[in-house]
C-alpha cells in the first residue's frame, strides 16, 4: 500500500460513512499528480488537504426525491440521442466521449488557480492542460467542475458537504466516472451539485452539440445553428459549443472573407483542430500548422476566423505568423 492510499485509509477509517472509497480516492490523487507534475509542490498540498477533508465531510444521500428542480427549455438536442433537452439556464460541456450540463453563468479555468482570478466565487470548468502558475491557493480547490481521466480506477464520490482546507466551507463536492473519464464538481447548492454530476453521459459519437467525439469525423450541426469542435493532440474532442443567431452570420462571413491561398498538408503534425460546420459552410482549422480549408480549399487563417473558432476556455499558443484576435470569446 502506498503512502497516499495509507494516509486516505486511515482518514476513511474514522470519517463518516459513506464517504468515498480508499481506493478510488488514491486513484484520482495519484491522476491529479500525474496531471500537474510540473507543480509537484502544489500538487501535493492539494493530496494532503483531501486526506484531512474525508473525516469532516458531511455526506448527502442523492435519493430520487432530492433531485434538481429544473424547468426544461430545449436548446440543443443530441443527434445522436433523440429527444435529450437542455434545462433552461444550463448548457453542455463535453470532453472526449462525455458530456455534462453546468449552469450558463459558470466560468471557464482551473478550480486550483481560484485565488488569482478576478472572480474568485465564480464557478468555472475546468480541462486537463489548463494554463496554471504556481500557486498554493487556500482552500486548495474552488468551485465548479473539472473533467480528468480515470487513471488507476473509476471514482464514485457521494455529494458530500465539506468543511476542510481543500474546498470552499460548506462546499457540496461530488465525483462520478464515466468510460475512462472522471468528473469532479463542487458548487455552493446541493441540488446544483447533484445535477451536474447526474447529468453526466457518454456519447457514443457525437455530443448534444453535433461534434465527433474524435477528430476525423463531420459534425452535424442542429437547426439554424453552427457546431465549434476543438480537439487536442491526440484527436480527443477538448470542446464544442453553438453558435446561434447573430453569431452564425458573423462566423460564416469570417469565413467566406478569409482570402484564398494554397492548402497546406498538416497529416505530421498532431492533430490540435478546430471544425466549424453550419448549413452553409464547412470548416477545418489545424491550430498546429495554422492551415485553413473551406469546403476542401486552402484559406488564410484570419484573426477574424479565430475569433470564432477559439471556443472559450482555450488555452494555447498557434504558430508565428498567424494572427490572433485582439480579445478572445468568454461566452
Amino acid at each position: 500500500m502506498s503512502d497516499v492510499e495509507q494516509l486516505l485509509t486511515d482518514a476513511l477509517t474514522d470519517g463518516a460513512e459513506g464517504a468515498p472509497s480508499a481506493v478510488g480516492l488514491a486513484g484520482a490523487a495519484r491522476t491529479r499528480a500525474r496531471t500537474r507534475r510540473r507543480h509537484r509542490v502544489a500538487g501535493a498540498a492539494a493530496v494532503v488537504a483531501l486526506c484531512v477533508g474525508v473525516p469532516t465531510a458531511v455526506v448527502v444521500a442523492g435519493g430520487s426525491d432530492e433531485a434538481p428542480r429544473r424547468s426544461e427549455g430545449t436548446v440543443a438536442t443530441d443527434p445522436g440521442a433523440p429527444g435529450r433537452t437542455l434545462p433552461e439556464g444550463f448548457r453542455y460541456e463535453s470532453w472526449h466521449d462525455v458530456t455534462i450540463e453546468v449552469p450558463d453563468d459558470w466560468g471557464y479555468g482551473t478550480l486550483d488557480q481560484w485565488c488569482v482570478g478576478d472572480q474568485p466565487e465564480r464557478p468555472v470548468v475546468g480541462r486537463p492542460g489548463g494554463a496554471s502558475t504556481l500557486v498554493l491557493c487556500t482552500p486548495g480547490w474552488g468551485y465548479g467542475v473539472n473533467f480528468t481521466l480515470a487513471g488507476d480506477g473509476p471514482v464514485q464520490w457521494p455529494v458530500a458537504e465539506q468543511h476542510s482546507e481543500a474546498w470552499p466551507d460548506g462546499a457540496f463536492v461530488g465525483a462520478t466516472t464515466v468510460g475512462d473519464v472522471v468528473v469532479t464538481v463542487a458548487a455552493k447548492d446541493l441540488l446544483v451539485a447533484q445535477g451536474v454530476i447526474s447529468s453526466a453521459q457518454r456519447n457514443e459519437a457525437l455530443d448534444p452539440n453535433g461534434c465527433p467525439v474524435t477528430s476525423g469525423s463531420d459534425p452535424v450541426a442542429p437547426g439554424d445553428s453552427m457546431t465549434v469542435c476543438r480537439y487536442g493532440e491526440g484527436g480527443g474532442l477538448e470542446q464544442s459549443e453553438l453558435l446561434t443567431g447573430d453569431d452564425v452570420d458573423a462566423a460564416e462571413a469570417a469565413l467566406r472573407d478569409a482570402p484564398p491561398t494554397t492548402a497546406t498538408d498538416c497529416d505530421a503534425i498532431p492533430a490540435q483542430q478546430v471544425r466549424l460546420a453550419s448549413v452553409a459552410e464547412d470548416a477545418a482549422i489545424d491550430l498546429a500548422c495554422g492551415a485553413l480549408t473551406v469546403h476542401g480549399d486552402g484559406r488564410e487563417l484570419t484573426a477574424d476566423v479565430l475569433y470564432w473558432a477559439l471556443s472559450p476556455g482555450w488555452s494555447g499558443s498557434v504558430p508565428g505568423g498567424v494572427s490572433l484576435p485582439s480579445e478572445l470569446r468568454t461566452r
